[in-house]
């Protein structure tokens, strides 16, 4: 067996990824290419986010339920989502905001492909509120619309671990 029919260990929002290497499917490396398997406990997300190096990114759901969608960029901002059941599948476009999240009470599992082999991740409540040195929080109150207290405890939180 791969290795990839074995989730890993649940992440702070619930999600447990396991990530295609060499070391799980041989021949994988320097392929251009990220496969990810993810189990999402009930409830579970990945916070809104996006992937640099990667042009597409293809969700497959393999049990579950999931909602899945992504913004458009300036000006319109519109979300377009999708409730996706077991067999479903979507695309999201090149470096657009998306997100992803298990709305059953079951856990759903999905695989998640990229063209790219290192497509990173860039979440956007991690990368704002855990940046190091902190990114001034009456400067964050003033771009989210929130009161600089709010903004210096999220400041204070476990993000993704």
């Amino acid at each position: 067996m791969s290795g990839l029919g074995r989730p890993g260990h649940y992440n702070s929002y619930g999600v447990a990824p396991v990530f295609a290497s060499a070391a799980t499917i041989p021949g994988f490396n320097t392929m251009g290419q990220t496969f990810i398997r993810a189990e999402f406990a009930p409830n579970g997300y990945w916070p809104p986010h996006r992937h640099p190096r990667a042009a597409s990114e293809i969700i497959y759901i393999l049990e579950g339920t999931m909602e899945v969608g992504f913004v458009t960029s300036y000006p319109a901002y519109k979300y377009y989502s999708k409730v996706l059941n077991k067999g479903g599948a979507i695309m999201i476009p090149f470096g657009l905001v998306h997100t992803v999240r298990n709305v059953a009470s079951e856990k759903c599992v999905i695989t998640v492909s990229f063209n790219s082999q290192n497509p990173g991740f860039i979440y956007m409540p991690d990368s704002v509120f855990t940046a190091k040195p902190a990114i001034n929080s009456t400067y964050l109150a003033g771009a989210f619309k929130l009161d600089e207290k709010t903004v210096k405890d999220l400041q204070t939180k476990m993000w993704y671990i």
